[in-house]
């Protein structure tokens, strides 16, 4: 999933955060076979300690819970939280 991250496009990450210390995060990632098709929109509800409570994704493979997208993005969180402590120190 992370080399699928490098080698695909996705958008910003959206980071929504709740009143409960919930972040629901979400972007845009083009499928991996189908250039032309509408980018796939996963999302992940993440809690405080930063365990995934919910993840889903509106395609095909996302209604079965076996989805690339939703592991791109969460590859995609991964690769921010780092950037964002390496600019920070």
């Amino acid at each position: 999933s992370e080399q699928y991250l490098t080698n695909t496009f996705s958008d910003k990450l959206l980071a929504f955060p709740l009143t409960n210390g919930t972040v629901i995060i979400r972007s845009h990632i083009t499928h991996s076979q189908t250039l032309s098709a509408k980018p796939a929109t996963p999302w992940a509800a993440l809690l405080s300690d930063g365990k995934i409570f919910a993840a889903f994704c509106d395609c095909v493979a996302g209604l079965g819970c076996s989805c690339i997208h939703v592991s791109a993005l969460l590859q995609q969180a991964i690769a921010h939280t780092k950037e964002e402590n390496s600019t920070s120190s």
